[in-house]
This record gives C-alpha cells, structure tokens and sequence, in this order.
C-alpha cells in the first residue's frame, strides 16, 4: 500500500515524502564510429538503453519510468559522468572486454557535448563530459604491462561539481540527457569492433519520494 498523505487532527491534509540524497543513474552505450546522439534517462528498467542491446538492469538505471518521476521530485545539484573502463560484453552476445585507453579517453572528452533537460527543449546544464567529473572510480596500480586506468575526474567524492543554483525536477516533469557528438564520428583507438562503452550520468541531488 502507497500512503501519499495523511490528515492531522485539525483537518488539514498533508502529502507524505521520504526524503534523501537518492542519485538517479542511466547509461548509454557508445558504439564504433559513434556519430548519432544518445539519449539517458529516456528509458527505465527492463527497456533497451540508448546505443544498447539487452533489456536496461539496476545497473544500468534505477528510473522506474522512462523520462520522469511518477511520485516524485528531485532537487538536483549536480550531474556526474562516468565513462567506463571497459566495453560490457552483456550489452553484446559473445563480445569480449576492451580497455579504454587514455586517447580513447581524450577523443571522447574532445567530441562529445552533454546536455541535461528538464521540463521542455532548452537544456538546463550542458558542456564537455570533463566539466560533469564524474566523483568517484578506480585509482590503483598494476603489473600488466602497458595498463591504464582512466577517470573522469579525480577518483573521489570530493571532486563531484555541486552548482550554486540547484535543477528543480517536478512530478511527471519530463527531462532527460542527450550526449551528442559535433565534429563527427568519433575515432576511439580501442578499436571497439562489434563492443560498446557504457557511458553513465549520475543526477546528485535531493529526491522527495512516496512513501510505500
């Protein structure tokens, strides 16, 4: 049972929220030679992500509903973007895991433009995916011979860009990101074949939920 408010002794009836820093979380997937635009937050758990082919998991996404929030509202304060290390050999029956290289790393960061909407056509939060570090990652050593271990942005919380004017995401608002590629097909030198990177953005933020 769903409680959505409740009425005090006095009459008055007041909504009923859980609130939290709860992140929300999509992934697109960048295929070889990526030039069309991909789209996160457009689908919801159990749907095929943007560049993807498997049904989306809770690791891809934790959206419920593809584009909005049902019963909720979120306050958002920054967006973090995580490039992956790896291609996701899921996403591809049979493909094996490619490591993404520090000019892969580069060739992406230089060719790709990231937007955030909420609300309607004009982008809210928008740039180069180094301006949405994405706060977090892997930050370690290793003995295999020309191994690279490539973040957006220092491995650490700390280094998540929080905005002094905060994105405010209404109930049934729409929004979603958009990565889209201005100079063309990108040229990454993994070599990605028939294999796919995931791309994440990650919404930080504040999120007023139903209480179930």
């Amino acid at each position: 049972m769903k409680v959505e408010a409740v009425r005090a002794a006095d009459g008055q009836v007041y909504a009923v929220r859980d609130k939290g820093e709860y992140d929300l979380w999509s992934t697109a997937f960048i295929g070889t030679a990526q030039a069309a635009e991909l789209r996160v937050f457009n689908y919801s758990i159990g749907q095929i992500p943007s560049g993807g082919a498997a049904a989306a998991d809770r690791l891809d996404t934790n959206l419920n509903v593809a584009n909005n929030l049902v019963d909720e509202e979120m306050t958002i304060y920054g967006i973090a973007i995580q490039v992956e290390r790896f291609a996701m050999a899921r996403q591809i029956a049979g493909a094996n895991q490619n490591t993404l290289t520090l000019a892969d790393m580069i060739e992406i960061e230089a060719g790709t433009l990231f937007q955030f909407f909420s609300g309607g056509e004009k982008p809210f939060a928008e740039g180069m995916i180094t301006w949405f570090p994405e706060g977090g990652g892997i930050y370690g050593t290793s003995v295999v011979a020309n191994a690279e271990v490539v973040d957006n942005g220092v491995p650490t919380p700390a280094s998540a860009r929080a905005w002094r004017h905060e994105i405010q995401v209404r109930r049934l608002e729409k929004m979603w990101g958009s990565f889209t590629f201005p100079h063309g097909a990108l040229a990454l030198a993994v070599g990605l074949g028939a294999h796919v990177l995931p791309m994440k953005a990650r919404l930080l933020g504040i999120r007023a939920r139903g209480i179930q």
